[in-house]
């Protein structure tokens, strides 16, 4: 935001008119701002990878640790059990974590949000 400042105080001169300044603070609103906002919007937008598809990845595993019941002591593949939840609960939070450090770094995210409310 910060630099959409400087940029429009370097296009606003001693003589510029309520109007000129308008049109130079439009002009900034339309060709970095709204680009940008529909660009973080589309991202958070995106749904991160469903339940279905996390669900077929375990089952996808499943028959390797069904037969792990069978070759290893029930201790060890029940630790190849959790390990494999680990890795998709992993998953999951990462997707989410994502998504927060973008709204982080977006100087934008709580014009969204102003959006959205209006």
């Amino acid at each position: 935001m910060l630099k959409l400042t400087k940029e429009l105080n370097a296009a606003i001169t001693a003589e510029a008119s309520f109007a000129d300044i308008r049109k130079h603070s439009q002009f900034i609103a339309q060709t970095t701002v709204l680009p940008e906002l529909e660009e973080l919007r589309a991202f958070l937008d995106q749904p991160s990878k469903s339940r279905y598809r996390r669900a077929v990845e375990f089952v996808k595993s499943l028959p390797e640790l069904v037969t792990n019941f069978y070759q290893m002591d029930p201790l060890s593949a029940s630790g190849q059990v959790l390990m494999k939840l680990a890795e998709i609960l992993a998953n999951i939070h990462e997707d989410q974590g994502e998504k927060k450090q973008v709204k982080k770094k977006s100087g934008y995210y709580y014009l969204l949000k102003i959006q959205d409310q209006v």
